[in-house]
Parts: C-alpha cells; structure tokens; sequence
C-alpha cells in the first residue's frame, strides 16, 4: 500500500514536470512571435474650454489641460493679448497613479473688451501644439435699488446635475432674496 502511494506521487509530480515545461515552451515561443507594441513620441495636447463671457470683477481661473508622455519636459508659453504672462500651473493626482497638469490663467486683472488668450507646449522632442481662445469682459454688474452689487450664487442640484444662478443680496439675510 506504500509503494502505491509513492508511485501515485511520483505519477503526479511526472505530470506537474511536464505541465512546467509546457508553460516555459509556450511563454518562449509567445516571446518569439509576440508584437512588441513602441510607445509613439507625439506632440503635447493642449485641452479646455472656457467661458465665452465674463462679468468684470468676477473671479474666475480659466484652466488649460497639459497631457504629454513626458509631462515634466513640456516648456509652455502663456501670453495675453499677445504678451507674455507668468504661468501659473495646478497638479492633480490622477486615479492611475499619474498625473495632471493644468494652466491656470486668472481673468481678474483682464479689463472690459475682448482679449485673446494664446498658450503653446513644446515637448523634449521639439513638437510644439498651440491653444488659442478670445474671452470678453463685460461691465454688466448686477445692482439692486440700494445701489449694491449682487452675487451669483450657484446651487449644484444632484437630480440632473443642472446649474442655477440665484442672485443673493450682500447683506446678511434669513430668508433668501427672490
């Protein structure tokens, strides 16, 4: 009865040695004809979009999205109304463990008029992409009968994921202004 167990074992481990050699040959001949798939060097991609008016005295930041395979290379060039601005940048981990990078350009010290917002990336390999946008500042504020200036005030309802503008008087109030 013990010999029947050892070649009993014997019997599995010949299978076990022929299963291992099976999967070395086929992992070898995967390698052989496998496609090896090259990483293709392309130009950064410049990417956002932005309002197309904006009351003046409204603080808003408009952002531009920088994605190249080599991200901390990209030398970008901001310029307002054909001058050049010092460029802010924001980063935001990405959920895969890279990362994102974003031109943040600030419409405060922008007077009323339309101007043109120009941005270029040049990667380490010499491609260059250019983002191009015109935003206008209006003067139009809102005012109430006390000659004070409103607020927009957005709600975010989750039903339908719809934005409301509600303007809301500066003063400390109980009840909403309708």
């Amino acid at each position: 009865v013990v010999q029947m167990g050892t070649k009993n074992m014997s019997s599995s481990s010949g299978t076990g040695t022929a299963l291992m050699v099976a999967l070395l040959v086929s992992g070898l001949f995967a390698g052989c004809f496998g496609e090896t798939v090259e990483e293709v060097d392309e130009p950064p991609v410049l990417e956002g979009s932005i309002p197309g008016t904006v009351a003046l005295g409204e603080l808003y930041d408009l952002e531009v999205e920088i994605m190249d395979e080599s991200l901390g290379s990209v030398i970008v060039n901001v310029e307002v109304n054909d001058l050049p601005v010092d460029t802010v940048f924001r980063t935001q981990d990405y959920y895969m463990g890279g990362e994102r990078k974003f031109v943040v350009i600030g419409t405060s010290d922008l007077g009323v008029g339309t101007h043109k917002i120009h941005i270029s990336a040049e990667d380490s390999s010499g491609q260059q992409t250019t983002w191009m946008a015109l935003i206008t500042i209006t003067d139009e504020i809102q005012e109430t009968d006390d000659d004070e200036s409103e607020e927009i005030v957005e709600e975010d309802t989750q039903e339908n994921n719809e934005t409301t503008e509600e303007p809301v008087e500066n003063e400390t109030t109980e009840e909403p202004v309708e």
